[in-house]
């Protein structure tokens, strides 16, 4: 099983695709030195030596590598799609602005005051 996770190192957001069993609660082990390409290929459980990291944030697991580390590509792909699919642009209304068919209901509706005002 792998995960993509988020977590936090040297004060940092660092996120990428790792084992599964090297999240523990909401801690990630990274091995020590430069081997960790190969405990990952290996999926090697963490040991006394290797390094923890506190996790932000979990954005998914799968059996399939590949697939958690196309997740991110994918989820942004899709939220782009939704977003230029689903928003619609809102007109601007401005409010002292008299559109032309607007025009001759409030002329109409003045010439009646002004008739109103004259007759009384």
């Amino acid at each position: 099983m792998w995960t993509r996770a988020v977590w936090i190192e040297k004060g940092r957001e660092e996120e990428g695709v790792v084992p599964s069993s090297w999240i523990k609660e909401d801690d990630l082990y990274w091995p020590p030195g430069v081997n960790a390409k190969k405990a990952m290929e290996e999926k090697r459980d963490p040991g006394d030596s290797w390094r923890k990291f506190k996790i932000i944030k979990i954005k998914h697991q799968s059996g399939n590598r590949t697939e958690c580390e196309e997740y991110d590509l994918t989820t942004a792909q899709e939220e782009s799609d939704q977003e230029s699919q689903g928003r619609a642009k809102k007109k601007k209304v401005f409010e002292d602005y008299v559109m032309e068919d607007q025009q001759g209901i409030y002329m109409s509706m003045f010439l009646l005051r002004l008739l109103v005002h004259f007759w009384t």
